[in-house]
């Protein structure tokens, strides 16, 4: 249930993003580096590429969040912590 809770707030990201290009990487050989993207014990769950948008899925202390980082610039662009509805 929670896959497919995280599978639809991808989609409904994705359509209400940005209209830029969605060309993907800038070629590079270099290494980039995004400082305090994951929290320190955070377990990834999965992972996304759309473009040069990276979607993570972590479990962070039994929370669940989304983090989009743009892998060209190094910039983390939101972070989202998904809450259970009781």
């Amino acid at each position: 249930m929670l896959l497919g809770f995280v599978a639809v707030l991808f989609a409904v990201i994705y359509r209400i993003g940005p209209g830029g290009s969605k060309s993907g990487l800038k070629p590079s050989s270099a290494e980039l580096r995004i400082e305090k993207a994951i929290p320190a014990g955070a377990r990834i769950i999965s992972s996304s590429l759309n473009g040069d948008q990276l979607a993570l899925t972590l479990d962070a202390g039994g929370a669940t969040r989304v983090v989009i980082l743009n892998i060209n610039t190094g910039k983390v662009l939101r972070n989202i912590t998904l809450g259970v509805t009781p």
